[in-house]
């Protein structure tokens, strides 16, 4: 005689696992989801990165970025680093005859204090003009900050020469010797990569970049001055291009395998 299991029993050990086994699809799906949205936000990520670099790439003294994964909080309590992470190597220089730009041949940033609020920037973009009273200074839109430390040109001056180690003389009008106005000093940091980037041209000092050291150009690290020339971006535009249609390639690629 034939002995069937009862009903119940059957049901009572196929419906655990079914749903056991629903729960572990569902579970995979929200999870390949998940990498899904995270790797087509990476790649848009980098896509709008490459964009931005593109575009400021014609900006004297711009440094390429790129925005990384923020990681777990820093354990010193002053938050997570910056995750704008920065390009810091060398572009070219190139001359403009222009008697007040300055460029860096190396390490080391200007140093620049806002008029009004007092806060130290720094930049390696050396495009200098003259305020009404003739100080040294940036601008930037409505905002001049003015070089550190600062560096004043007499209303007689026919032109500024800058010397490879940050002298500033002036040439006044029926001088033959060129006067000393001052020296240019540069700023350079433990790690200049993790300063927080302010906007096209200017950084902030924070934890993870360590404090500014002033140092003449040419000493200690720091890098020496080309007077008449800017440094230009460190942006390869030809790569940055070549990047970009790979990205949107790899993104396309996404979208089409998910469809």
């Amino acid at each position: 005689m034939k002995h069937h299991r009862p009903f119940y029993v059957v049901v009572s050990v196929f419906f655990p696992c079914l749903l056991i086994g629903l729960f572990t699809e569902n579970v995979r799906a929200e999870a390949d989801a998940e990498e899904y949205r995270a790797n087509v936000a990476r790649i848009e990520r980098q896509i709008l990165d490459t964009m931005y670099n593109l575009a400021m790439s014609r900006i004297p003294g711009y440094k390429q970025r790129t925005t990384e994964e923020r990681g777990f909080p820093d354990p010193s309590g002053e938050g997570n680093p910056d995750p704008v992470r920065i390009d810091m190597r060398q572009g070219a220089i190139f001359e403009t005859q222009r008697h007040l730009d300055t460029a860096i041949k190396g390490e080391g940033f200007f140093q620049c204090m806002d008029g009004k609020s007092g806060e130290i920037v720094y930049t390696r973009c050396g495009s200098f003009e003259l305020t009404p009273g003739g100080t040294f200074c940036l601008v930037s839109g409505n905002v001049v900050r003015l070089l550190q430390p600062e560096i004043t040109v007499p209303e007689e001056t026919l032109s500024v020469e800058i010397s490879d180690d940050g002298s500033v003389r002036a040439r006044k009008s029926g001088q033959t010797e060129l006067e000393m106005l001052g020296k240019i000093e540069l700023a350079t940091f433990c790690s200049p990569t993790r300063l927080k980037v302010l906007d096209e041209r200017f950084f902030l000092e924070t934890h993870f970049s360590g404090p500014p050291t002033s140092r003449d150009p040419g000493f200690d690290g720091a890098g020496v001055l080309k007077g008449r020339s800017l440094e230009g971006s460190n942006v390869n535009t030809p790569e940055s291009l070549k990047e970009l249609k790979r990205l949107k390639t790899i993104r396309k690629a996404f979208k089409k395998g998910r469809a």
